[in-house]
């Protein structure tokens, strides 16, 4: 995973933070269920031309790199 060039990218929009096992989105309100993730939960991490991926077992978080704008696709 390319952990660092999610947060370079999506870092300051979101208001990233992250320790040694997890990550927070300082900019998604407090009752968010994605707002803070477990890094183990995270299984890849794709970039797109507009967007930046979160790839989980059972959803992917794509955000936005031009606006503040997490868009959730849950897994059937």
């Amino acid at each position: 995973m390319n952990i660092d060039e999610f947060v370079s990218i999506c870092g300051d929009s979101y208001g990233i933070t992250v320790d040694d096992v997890s990550m927070t989105f300082g900019q998604m309100s407090e009752d968010n269920p994605f707002r803070t993730i477990l890094l183990r939960n995270i299984y890849g991490i794709e970039k797109f031309e507009y967007h930046m991926a979160l790839v989980s077992s059972s959803y992917i978080l794509f955000f936005s790199r031009e606006s503040c704008d997490v868009t959730v696709h849950f897994k059937p």
